[in-house]
């Protein structure tokens, strides 16, 4: 497994709304990749898929994680549509 394609299938499937293969991929992503560049990146999608199943208390914590965790890292995200 290797970083780039794991962030790039995990966000092609985001962008598709394959919102539970995402989850699982970013999941990975972090599991294997968690302190790279896109780390940021991924806390956030988590918490934005979470956000777009209505599953509100989630999609806060997980945001507020990414903010803790990644305070000194930068989330360079694209709008979603």
């Amino acid at each position: 497994m290797q970083a780039a394609p794991t962030y790039t299938n995990a966000y092609r499937d985001y962008k598709g709304g394959k919102y539970d293969l995402a989850m699982q991929e970013f999941n990975d992503y972090l599991k294997y990749f968690g302190n790279t560049e896109f780390a940021p990146n991924v806390q956030f999608y988590i918490g934005d898929i979470y956000y777009r199943k209505q599953d509100y208390e989630n999609a806060l914590r997980k945001l507020r994680l990414a903010q803790k965790q990644y305070r000194d890292k930068p989330v360079m995200v694209e709008a979603a549509e």
